[in-house]
């Protein structure tokens, strides 16, 4: 289990931007819980991967579904896909106040943790 840092995105006025840093992912990450945070998850792998990211609070993200004890999504061979915010109040462990997110498969598969920094 690796423990994430997120990475940034300031709205500085030099026009540089952020150059994200990917790393390879290990069976089950975490990161702390933050309404400004993104995990952006690239799969280089030749098969489709699950990314599982549990809800340890009991309450559900997702206005009008059906509660999930974990939200599944796929993140199909060569491609990447953006999964967030993750509000405490939501997918922070009312203890470590961590995100878990765990894959189906690790091998080619990097991620980024960006974090929008609000003015």
């Amino acid at each position: 289990m690796a423990l994430l840092t997120a990475q940034n995105i300031s709205r500085d006025t030099t026009g540089g931007g952020l150059q994200p840093a990917y790393t390879a992912v290990t069976a089950s990450d975490t990161f702390a819980a933050d309404s400004e945070t993104f995990l952006h998850v690239k799969n280089g792998s030749g098969a489709s991967i699950t990314v599982t990211i549990p809800i340890p609070t009991g309450r559900d993200p997702i206005p009008n579904t059906p509660y999930a004890q974990n939200r599944q999504y796929a993140v199909p061979a060569g491609q990447e896909r953006m999964f967030g915010p993750f509000p405490a109040s939501y997918y922070g462990d009312p203890v470590t106040g961590l995100v878990t997110v765990n894959y189906s498969a690790t091998a080619t598969v990097t991620a980024a943790l960006l974090n929008l920094q609000i003015p």
